[in-house]
């Protein structure tokens, strides 16, 4: 995942540099509640949105629903979708109030074991861009 303010989210990371996130990796192995958020979508037309501060009310709503899980020691994921998910992500996901809790956005890389080699990265339309608040 990018770390908001260490790099744009289209930036890439040389192999050489990716490491094992041991706080993904224990989320992973453990029970806990996890947040997905499944559908965000808009309310109307984005003119119609910002006329009668919808869009105000849907960023109070996703805003608050990353408090509360952060509150409650809960991860939160969810897919970024449109046409250009990275400018959505570096646009409104990867600014205040969103990242007040730790939201990052990015994608994932694994591999199985750790001395093997991380999988290859697949090509952009083929790898989703997530947005993940850890606990």
């Amino acid at each position: 995942m990018i770390p908001t303010g260490e790099r744009g989210v289209c930036d890439r990371v040389p192999v050489q540099m990716l490491a094992p996130d041991r706080n993904l990796s224990e989320l992973f192995r453990t029970k806990a509640t996890v947040v997905m958020l499944d559908s965000y979508a808009a309310l109307a037309p984005r003119k119609l949105m910002g006329e009668e501060g919808l869009s105000d009310i849907v960023r109070a709503e996703l805003s608050a629903l990353l408090s509360q899980a952060k509150a409650e020691g809960q991860a939160v994921i969810f897919q970024l979708g449109g046409s250009d998910p990275h400018a959505l992500a570096e646009k409104i996901y990867l600014r205040p109030p969103f990242t007040d809790h730790g939201l990052s956005c990015g994608y994932m890389r694994w591999r199985p074991h750790a001395t093997a080699p991380w999988a290859k990265e697949l090509p952009p339309q083929d790898r989703p861009l997530i947005g993940l608040q850890m606990p």
